[in-house]
């Protein structure tokens, strides 16, 4: 279960913190399983190297370390490029808008202004996908006069 973001929280009303469950692959749920074997069932599943809780900035220092180490510019290439490249092999994938927004707490049309450029571009690989390649069996179809030729 991931937690939802807090956004849209106004002065002086608190949002209420709610989750949605994000499906992972088998491989993965049995090695997490692994991982929690004698933990409290309220204990945090994945802790850092030194053994402590992961906190939402504890992920900075490691990535800007890879990013470097990667010979990419940090400032370009940051933590949320994985949420990009999610959304958009999602969408290559051609799972619907909807979709995506509600696993990614987001909303359909944040991801359609966002990724639109991305969407275009491979709208004709999309749409090829789903036609049916019918060259084989193209037979003729009789004209609605008598005596008019058949007609491919």
């Amino acid at each position: 279960m991931m937690p939802v973001s807090r956004k849209g929280s106004r002065k002086g009303r608190a949002c209420k913190m709610s989750h949605t469950p994000i499906p992972i692959p088998s491989a993965l749920a049995r090695r997490l399983l692994k991982v929690a074997k004698g933990r409290a069932p309220n204990a945090p599943l994945l802790l850092q190297a030194n053994g402590r809780p992961w906190r939402s900035s504890s992920h900075y220092r490691p990535f800007y370390a890879a990013v470097k180490a990667a010979g990419l510019d940090p400032t370009a290439v940051t933590y949320y490029a994985f949420r990009h490249s999610r959304i958009t092999d999602l969408l290559l994938a051609d799972v619907p808008v909807e979709v995506i927004a509600d696993q990614l707490d987001t909303s359909p049309d944040v991801i359609r202004r966002s990724y639109l450029d991305r969407i275009s571009t491979n709208a004709e690989d999309l749409l090829r996908r789903h036609m049916f390649d019918l060259a084989e069996n193209v037979v003729p179809l009789a004209h609605a006069r008598k005596g008019s030729p058949a007609t491919a």
